[in-house]
């Protein structure tokens, strides 16, 4: 089994918290990651990798942080078919339900399988600029358009 860690920028309290995880989880012969591109940099001593590869790779993906965190872990995993466990650094989180003081139980029970799974919709977000510029996007909890510099009139088509 292999576990993903995904820990908030600028929260070294976060990285401690996912260290003392990543460490009771190799006790236990299970592997920890952590990814190298997102956030604090990953302790010594584990494997590291993209957001991406670690996302692909793991069985559970570890977000720690808060709402923000956890939705760019559901992009990370989106394609994958990986669990994302949300464990909430701040004081206010509607997406990670798991207070610090959860983390180890949450981890301990979504390894063991004894953590139900939310199935969640994704939103495909796909935009076609002027000049044929196209871009798209997959958002788990919201899509935002927002006017540049000059307010111009949008078609919009919604679809499901």
């Amino acid at each position: 089994m292999r576990i993903g860690f995904l820990v908030r920028r600028g929260n070294p309290d976060g990285l401690g918290l996912a260290t003392t995880l990543a460490d009771g989880l190799r006790a236990r012969g299970i592997d920890a990651v952590f990814v190298d591109d997102y956030g604090e940099d990953p302790p010594p001593g584990f494997s590291i990798g993209p957001g991406a590869e670690v996302a692909r790779d793991a069985d559970i993906l570890v977000a720690l942080g808060g709402d923000g965190t956890f939705l760019h872990g559901a992009v990370l995993v989106g394609d994958h078919d990986v669990p994302l466990l949300g464990l909430n650094l701040g004081s206010l989180g509607f997406l990670t339900p798991y207070a610090t003081s959860e983390a180890r139980a949450a981890l301990v029970d979504a390894v063991e399988g004894r953590l139900g799974v939310e199935e969640r919709m994704r939103l495909h977000v796909t935009l076609r600029a002027s000049g044929g510029r196209v871009e798209s996007h997959s958002a788990l909890n919201e899509a935002v358009i927002t006017q540049q510099n000059l307010a111009r009139l949008m078609d919009l088509a919604a679809s499901l």
